[in-house]
């Protein structure tokens, strides 16, 4: 069958009842998969309960590392939940990513030569690099992070000669020269962070969904930092298990939204978007432009999750 801009029903139909499949019949009529299944449940057509194949669960693992849930849903014809749902039971993120590279901080007055003649002077110094930082007023850990740039090979031998350890720390997973044995993270941010982490996500925040990949599930954007997002509400999730990953700007958005009653309905929304597109059309241009908006919300039942394979 040929790909057109805008197959008919018929088309459809016949591509569906080809492949078996809203994900492989949207690939063969040129559309997205959400459109197929929309397309489908408007004429009426049945639709079999559809597991989730090999293949699409595959697909999802190579899309999720650029696109959002919001983009899989829609190439594999299944609904944003359904795909949050499958890639926190497949675990395809990890626990640690988003790694922070740290640098050293800026007003230490580490500069290169400063470094070299330091580590001139740790060569002949007979104690611990831990009193030799102490005697000079120095945080070991930045005084590590100035090192190696320079001299890695130099502090290495250094560091293994004098019986000093690295750790990793458990919040960032970069690697840090801790003080006293007590210090467990690399800094006191980091320190906050895996404490509310450990209090508030249950240990899981960076399962949240997507955040090793770096990009904000609703703006799209790649981002350094990423915040844990509880899509039903931490009181709806008391395991931690929903979590996707946000940017700052668009996690507090969704929270706001989320607790405005006003937008339990479609004429809700449609006043909201009305008056946000008014705002920032008026910005781009300095000129008003009027809009129509038209929302449809539509709640699934059992019958139709389970015709998506969820239920």
């Amino acid at each position: 069958m040929s790909v057109r801009d805008n197959p008919t029903a018929e088309e459809i139909v016949a591509a569906y009842k080809d492949t078996g499949s809203v994900w492989r019949a949207a690939a063969q009529v040129g559309m997205s998969g959400q459109g197929v299944w929309e397309r489908l449940r408007a004429l009426g057509y049945p639709l079999a309960n559809r597991k989730w194949t090999e293949a699409e669960v595959e697909e999802l693992k190579r899309l999720i590392a650029n696109c959002t849930l919001s983009d899989i849903a829609q190439s594999l014809g299944r609904p944003y939940y359904g795909v949050a749902m499958m890639a926190s039971r497949l675990k395809i993120v990890s626990r640690y990513g988003n790694r922070v590279k740290r640098k050293v901080p800026r007003g230490s007055g580490l500069t290169k030569p400063v470094v070299r003649k330091l580590v001139d002077e740790l060569k002949a110094w007979d104690g611990s690099i831990r009193q030799f930082c102490l005697a000079r007023g120095l945080s070991i850990d930045v005084f590590a992070l100035a090192v190696q740039p320079y001299e890695a090979d130099t502090w290495k031998l250094l560091a293994w000669q004098r019986g000093l350890k690295e750790k990793t720390c458990p919040e960032c997973e970069s690697t840090f020269y801790p003080m006293t044995s007590k210090h467990a993270t690399c800094s006191r941010r980091c320190s906050g962070n895996h404490r509310r982490n450990q209090q508030y996500f249950g240990g899981r925040r960076r399962d949240a969904i997507v955040m090793r990949e770096g990009m904000c599930q609703m703006c799209a954007q790649p981002k350094a930092s990423l915040q844990a997002h509880h899509m039903l509400g931490k009181e709806n999730d008391p395991d931690d298990e929903w979590l996707i990953a946000l940017c700052a700007g668009c996690h507090r958005l969704v929270g706001i939204a989320a607790t405005r009653k006003v937008l339990d309905t479609a004429n809700g929304w449609e006043r909201f978007i009305e008056l946000v597109l008014a705002r920032r059309l008026a910005e781009q241009d300095g000129e008003f432009k009027g809009t129509h908006v038209s929302v449809d919300v539509e709640y699934l039942t059992e019958s139709d999750l389970a015709d998506m394979g969820i239920a």
